[in-house]
């Protein structure tokens, strides 16, 4: 399985996208590969209280989904690679129709 290379941090996945409570919740899970919620605090210094909103943010994004049929509670992380991968298609898209809208208010 693919993982992210040791000396990538919190502030590197920032750079991609990720606020800095999801990139350390998303170093976490790839440190263990997967975890409870409940065990995720003291592994990413993310208060207890924030951990739940901040999955659920990393649930509907390319970075993480939840396992079955383990139990409900145990989130994994995607691949790095393809979540990379996603986002970098994503934001070329997005870089795109800025272009085609910045063009045509050029030629207007």
């Amino acid at each position: 399985m693919s993982t992210l290379p040791t000396n990538v941090t919190a502030a590197d996945l920032q750079v991609l996208g990720l606020t800095e409570r999801e990139s350390k919740v998303y170093l976490a899970l790839i440190a263990r590969n997967g975890a409870l919620p409940t065990e995720i605090p003291a592994l990413c210094s993310v208060p207890r209280a924030k951990v739940y909103e901040t999955l659920h943010r990393l649930l509907n994004s390319v970075w993480s989904m939840k396992c079955q049929p383990v139990p409900a509670s145990v989130t994994r992380r995607f691949r790095p690679d393809h979540a990379v991968e996603h986002l970098l298609l994503n934001q070329q898209a997005s870089m795109s129709a800025r272009e085609r809208l910045a063009s045509n208010w050029r030629t207007t």
